[in-house]
Parts: structure tokens; C-alpha cells; sequence
């Protein structure tokens, strides 16, 4: 019963502590903050919270390896824990020590067999004091241990394009978007910025895959690179049947085209506008339709952007402000044809 009486005295010295070395951190007492934060995990040697704030503070204080001590503490208390496993290795990649950067993701990896994690955060913490060679070593290494091809295949494409080898960084993007198609975003932005002598070899890699993460990759690379309706193209040859990712895949398109105000990104914002109307249920669909309408008017596509607004304008049952927009449109669409009596 003493001890169910000492307990929440105890959490909230705990949480008063941690608070103090928090506040001290926050208002740049990083001195200070980083003997408060000791003070707890002489206490409590595996407590994360205060061993990632120990890691922050010494960072600014140009004293990373002075973490080593605490590190050891942690692992030897908690020596399963990925978090303590993260701060040392970013702690003797500080101090310098390659071998027990090595040692710990083997250890690393022991507990946690099948998992990307040790080599992952190995490589990120040689590539975070410029070891480049040991980041290298880590992602190779965790590949051939895990035996699958796919295996750290983004932290291989950065590498990659970190040497401006752009061929072998679309090797790696590809089956990494297959695996999480969240990388595409990053995929993209590091791709667009090949030469523009490297990216026909891109290209047509791209147009050798069958698959629709390949399509999308190179419908937006296309885009980025001055072929607007080639990218929307791509994109339309591969889009599932499936009407939810089909819109998403289109709208991720458009966002991209906005951006442009050329004739050839307008068709082709107006064109997949048309796509996601034609997927898309009442009333959205013509608030859609509309949209590629307006678009088509500005691209000089007169006749697809009647055909956009056939009906829409005399609509009773649409809102107020879509019927006037698509009458409003339709006037502009019929005087840039020189039709000012039916204007």
C-alpha cells in the first residue's frame, strides 16, 4: 500500500522534471537543459524523452558525443529499444567511431530481425557527418541480409542521386513508389532535376514498365518538363478502373498544371478536369465541368469549352452561382468566337 501511495508523487516528479529540462531547452539554456536532462536519465537511464532531449541540446553546443555516457546506460537498460538504438548510432557517428556504428545496427538488427530500421538509421547517421561510404556500406549491407531487392531502395535512390546518376535513381525510386506510393512526391522533385540530355534515357525506361506507378512517375515528370499533354497522355493509359484513385491520380496532375499558364498545360488541365467530371457524381461534376470549361475558354479551345457548358447554364436545378458562371462563360466563349448577336 506504500508503494500505491508513493506512485503518483513519483509521476509527478517525472513530469515536473522532464517540464524543467524542456523549458531551459526552450528558452536556448542548452547548458543547463542538458544536466537536467542527465539528472533524469541517471535516474531513469532508458527514459527516451530525456535521452532525444539530452541529443538535441548538445547538438547546438557542439558536444553530440558527450551523449555516449547515457547512451551506454540506456542500452544496457532497455536493449531492445529502436529509439535508443537511433540516438547511439547518430551518438558514435558524432564521436567518430565507425566499428560501434556497425556494432549497434548489428545488435540493432539481431532484435529486430526483417526490419530496414538498423540500416536505415546507420546509413542516415554516417550520411549526417558526411560518411558517405559507411552510408553506402549500411544500405548495401541491410539489402543483402534482408534478401529482398526492394530493400531500402529510397535511401539507395537519394545516394544516387546525390553521384547525379539519375538512371540508377529511377532504378531505385520505382520499386521503392511500388512499396509506399508516398515517395513518388520525393521521387519526382529529385528527378525533375536531371539534365535535360539525361532524360530521354528516363523516359523511355519509364515507357518500358507496364505498371501504373510507372505511368504516374512519368506523367509527372513530363509535366515538369515542358510536356504537359504528354504527361496527362501517360497518365490516361494507365489509370485504374477504379474511380477513387483514378481522380486522385487526376487531380495530383492538375495540381501540378495550375502552375503553368501555357496553352499546352491549359488543354491539358481543361482535358483532365473533363476525366475527373466524367468520375464524378452531381453536383460536383458540373462545378467540374465548368472549371474545364473556363479552362478550355482560356486555352483558346473554344469548341471544348461549349461542349463543357451544354446545358449547365440553363440548369434550374443548379446552384445559383453555377448557372451564372456557366453563363458568364459561355458569353466569353461566344464573343472570343465572334458570335457577339447569340453573346
Amino acid at each position: 500500500m506504500l508503494l500505491a501511495a508513493l506512485i503518483p508523487n513519483l509521476l509527478v516528479a517525472q513530469q515536473e522534471g522532464i517540464g524543467k529540462a524542456f523549458e531551459l531547452e526552450r528558452r536556448g539554456s542548452y547548458a543547463a537543459a542538458a544536466e537536467a536532462y542527465r539528472g533524469i536519465l541517471a535516474v531513469r537511464p532508458a527514459d527516451v524523452a530525456a535521452l532525444l532531449g539530452l541529443e538535441r541540446v548538445l547538438v547546438p553546443i557542439n558536444q553530440s558525443a558527450a551523449i555516449l555516457p547515457q547512451v551506454r546506460a540506456a542500452l544496457a537498460s532497455a536493449p531492445k529499444s529502436g529509439a535508443v538504438f537511433g540516438v547511439a548510432l547518430r551518438a558514435w557517428a558524432a564521436g567518430g567511431q565507425p566499428d560501434s556504428m556497425r556494432a549497434v545496427a548489428e545488435r540493432w538488427a539481431r532484435v529486430s530481425p526483417g526490419d530496414e530500421a538498423p540500416y536505415r538509421e546507420w546509413g542516415a547517421a554516417a550520411l549526417q557527418t558526411r560518411h558517405r561510404a559507411a552510408a553506402i556500406e549500411a544500405y548495401t549491407l541491410g539489402r543483402t541480409r534482408l534478401e529482398r531487392p526492394d530493400a531500402l531502395a529510397a535511401e539507395m535512390a537519394q545516394l544516387a542521386i546525390g553521384d547525379s546518376d539519375f538512371s540508377a535513381a529511377l532504378r531505385e525510386w520505382l520499386p521503392a513508389i511500388r512499396k509506399l506510393p508516398g515517395y513518388r512526391v520525393t521521387a519526382v522533385s529529385t528527378l525533375a532535376q536531371a539534365p535535360a540530355d539525361a532524360r530521354p534515357a528516363l523516359l523511355k525506361a519509364l515507357s518500358q514498365e507496364t505498371d501504373f506507378a510507372a505511368r504516374q512517375l512519368e506523367a509527372e515528370l513530363r509535366v515538369r518538363w515542358g510536356d504537359p499533354l504528354g504527361g496527362l497522355a501517360a497518365l490516361e493509359s494507365a489509370l485504374p478502373d477504379s474511380r477513387a484513385p483514378a481522380i486522385d491520380a487526376l487531380r495530383g496532375l492538375v495540381d501540378q498544371l495550375r502552375g503553368s499558364r501555357t496553352q499546352e498545360a491549359m488543354l491539358a488541365q481543361g482535358r483532365a478536369l473533363e476525366a475527373i467530371a466524367e468520375r464524378t457524381t452531381e453536383p460536383q461534376a458540373s462545378r467540374l465541368r465548368l472549371e474545364a470549361a473556363q479552362t478550355y475558354s482560356a486555352a483558346g479551345d473554344l469548341n471544348a469549352a461549349r461542349r463543357m457548358l451544354t446545358g449547365l447554364e440553363a440548369d434550374e436545378g443548379a446552384p445559383g452561382s453555377l448557372s451564372s458562371g456557366a453563363a458568364t462563360t459561355l458569353v466569353t466563349v461566344l464573343i472570343g468566337d465572334g458570335k457577339l448577336d447569340e453573346a
